[in-house]
């Protein structure tokens, strides 16, 4: 366990310092170290903002209440969250975490409603 105190923050980065890590040697030990930090320390989730965590599991319905799958993963690699669905055969698809295709997120319910984007077929 690791004390850690922010020291400043902008709207994607957090600096922080730990106690007892002084050295860019004593740094270099904790390179590929997973840090954690206990739910009870994150502040409430702002309307319409949510932790993956809390995603992940949740029911998905169409609009008209059918079954479509369950939340297996929730992803970022740069350009926006991404969410994987796992649909009732098994397998996996991967939608945008935007409104137009998540317009209803209700997370007390355990249910997500989706509209997936028409798919365009190319001759």
């Amino acid at each position: 366990m690791y004390d850690v105190t922010v020291t400043s923050h902008t709207k994607d980065v957090l600096i922080a310092s730990i106690k007892g890590i002084n050295s860019r040697d004593d740094v270099e030990r904790l390179r590929n170290i997973e840090l954690c930090v206990p739910r009870s320390s994150l502040p409430e989730a702002d309307e319409n903002e949510y932790y993956y965590e809390d995603l992940v599991g949740l029911k998905v319905t169409l609009a008209d209440g059918s079954p479509y799958g369950t939340i297996s993963g929730v992803h970022n690699f740069g350009a926006g969250d991404l969410v994987t669905i796992k649909l009732p055969d098994n397998k996996d698809e991967l939608f945008p975490f935007t409104r137009a295709t998540f317009p209803s997120v209700n997370i007390k319910e355990g249910i997500v409603v989706i509209e997936p984007p028409a798919i365009i077929a190319h001759d």
